[in-house]
């Protein structure tokens, strides 16, 4: 709530576009590099989270649902850090773990996401038939996975 105005007048779009996930109600992680928003991140618990057909979130569960460092702050390691001490602040003291989801070819993500200490727990896939009904097929990776992060890569 503090950055507000700094988001809400940001002249990147994707930095505008935090504010819907904190009018969702989301819980929010900003990082800031010289007074200004250089990464942010949003967690949604089961009652804001929308992905429920890509990989299912139990009530202690909160998803991280979005994740962006600015261009001009990309390749100095602050969305690891960032989630890394997001994830900390909430596991285990608010939720049991805490999942995200990584497109399996986005190098940076799946980098940051390791450097926070953040695992893979499974694999997510859709299938959409030629009628757009989609399928979604979970696959876990190990059994009874708890860890401070985890994350589900799907493709």
């Amino acid at each position: 709530k503090q950055h507000h105005d700094t988001f809400a007048h940001h002249p990147d779009a994707r930095v505008r576009s935090a504010l819907s996930f904190e009018r969702a109600g989301c819980i929010g992680f900003v990082l800031l590099a010289n007074a200004k928003p250089a990464a942010f991140l949003h967690f949604a618990d089961v009652s804001k989270y929308e992905n429920a057909s890509i990989w299912p979130l139990a009530d202690n569960e909160a998803a991280l649902v979005n994740v962006i460092t600015l261009p001009e702050h990309r390749s100095r390691h602050y969305a690891s850090l960032l989630i890394a001490h997001a994830t900390a602040s909430l596991v285990p003291s608010s939720y049991q773990r805490a999942i995200a989801y990584v497109w399996w070819n986005h190098g940076a993500s799946l980098r940051a996401f390791k450097k926070a200490g953040w695992r893979r727990i499974g694999i997510s896939v859709e299938i959409s038939r030629r009628n757009g009904r989609l399928y979604s097929i979970h696959i876990p990776l190990r059994a009874g996975c708890y860890a401070k992060g985890s994350w589900a890569v799907w493709y």
